[in-house]
């Protein structure tokens, strides 16, 4: 009997695990960028309009991807704690105060790595690393 249990356990454990997809994002700038390494508090306040300045004094590109991606609505539950229509609002709030320009929006992950690559003050963030160029890299995300 135990042993029968152990097995529905384990079919559960393995279905579940099949069925959840589980987001992992990569944090991209591009290779001239000084920054090894990102505060998630400071990430987070990149993405909702409230640092607009690198450490370096440049003027942050933000790239974000369109408001029905499932990439999006992870990433802003994962780092933002925000709905992408929540964003969206914000963003419209910052704008027009003339505080910060709105991310740089795409649809796929290959026009996120590219702009990213293109401009050396880009921040965006991708699932995959299998597509990044040597002209964008990968910093770490400090809690």
């Amino acid at each position: 009997m135990k042993k029968i249990i152990s097995n529905i356990l384990i079919i559960i454990l393995i279905f579940s695990l099949i069925t959840s997809k589980a987001f992992c994002f990569y944090i991209i700038v591009n290779k001239a960028n000084p920054i090894k390494y990102i505060d998630k508090n400071y990430l987070k306040n990149i993405f909702l309009g409230h640092s607009v300045i690198w450490p370096n004094n440049t003027k942050i590109q933000l790239v974000d991807y369109n408001i029905d991606s499932d990439s999006k609505s992870s990433f802003c539950s994962t780092y933002l704690d925000v709905t992408p229509n929540k964003l969206s609002r914000i963003w419209l709030q910052v704008s027009l105060s003339g505080k910060a320009v709105p991310p740089k929006v795409f649809s796929s992950e290959k026009e996120v790595i590219r702009f990213v690559n293109e401009n050396q003050s880009a921040i965006g963030y991708v699932e995959s690393n299998k597509n990044l160029s040597d002209d964008v890299k990968i910093i770490q995300v400090k809690e």
